[in-house]
């Protein structure tokens, strides 16, 4: 009995689960350990990993026998993305990644072998070794379709798990040729950096613009007021027809708070009879004319308003 009571602390912190070193080191003979096997008071879930049968079963309970078995490794691509709460992700699959010298065998586990398993990428969950969300990203770019990369992407940046500027950290630091995922999570960094500017690059780009097609000059970061009352601050404005021009960054309207503001600001301008265009930064750099088309169209009909 004393020898059982000495198992019980790294049973409940592992879910119920005992290695056989630490029942050997608890002073258990390897007779013994067999006579709790064959009686049904634990249970085998790996090779030399067991299972005290009175135990609830859990999903990570699963997951950390899976790592028990296979010293060095965390749990990684649609298991770490189910724990990090990823949109697109759920079920109870087991899926772990190892270091390239160990090739376990687990029945019921993916594995992969990594050898940039490096702990910087590496949190943790429950106790339990887990890739952190941005390296998640990367390793499930190579097991999913990239529509649910990007998803997943989108979800976790607007609970601010990860940023744009990490995962382009991970994309260089795992970008070598061949590395499944990169490819993935690059065109979702690159896309998104392509909707961002600076001020000064965003005015510029958008007199170029003008200057080219005969759009009348625009007034950058003009403040709407009615009467005393400020109302919003536009991107771009011309302020004689009641127009403004914004032209939107990702990050800046990533999530749900940018979304709402996005929405109470037009809002606002449609109430002081104020009319708003929209475009991304991928717009104006990579579609001028279709921009200068749309703000062509919308500058008639504001004249003919007017004219009224």
């Amino acid at each position: 009995m004393k020898r059982d009571r000495a198992l019980d602390v790294p049973a409940s912190r592992r879910f119920g689960l005992i290695t056989r070193l630490e029942a050997l080191a608890a002073g258990l003979s390897p007779t013994a350990i067999d006579r709790k096997l064959e009686s049904g008071e634990w249970i085998q879930a790996h090779p030399g990993v067991y299972l005290v049968a009175s135990t609830p079963r859990s999903w990570a309970q699963s997951l950390a026998a899976a790592l028990l078995a296979a010293p060095g490794a965390a749990v990684s691509h649609r298991s770490a993305a189910i724990v990090w709460g990823f949109d697109g992700f759920g079920g109870r699959i087991v899926e772990i990644t190892v270091p390239y010298a160990n090739s376990p065998q687990l029945e019921g586990v993916i594995i992969h072998r990594s050898t940039d398993l490096d702990p910087a990428w590496v949190s943790s969950w429950q106790g339990l070794a887990a890739t952190n969300p941005t390296r998640t990203l990367l390793d499930v770019g190579a097991v999913v379709k990239p529509w649910l990369v990007e998803r997943a992407f989108d979800g976790a940046q607007g609970r601010k798990l990860v940023t744009l500027d990490g995962a382009r950290a991970a994309v260089e630091a795992f970008g070598r040729r061949g590395r499944g995922g990169t490819a993935a999570l690059r065109a979702i960094v690159d896309a998104r950096t392509d909707m961002a500017a600076p001020a000064g690059v965003l005015e510029a780009q958008m007199a170029s613009l003008a200057r080219r097609f005969g759009l009348p000059p625009m007034v950058p970061e003009y403040e709407v007021y009615d009467g005393d009352r400020f109302v919003a601050r536009v991107d771009f404005a011309l302020p004689e027809l009641r127009l403004a021009v914004e032209v939107n960054g990702f990050e800046k309207h990533a999530t749900l708070p940018g979304f709402q503001r996005g929405h109470n600001r037009r809002n606002r301008l449609l109430l002081v009879d104020w009319e708003s265009v929209e475009f991304t930064y991928a717009d104006v750099n990579r579609n001028q004319e279709q921009v200068a088309t749309t703000l062509l169209d919308a500058i008639a009909v504001r004249r003919r308003n007017f004219e009224r």
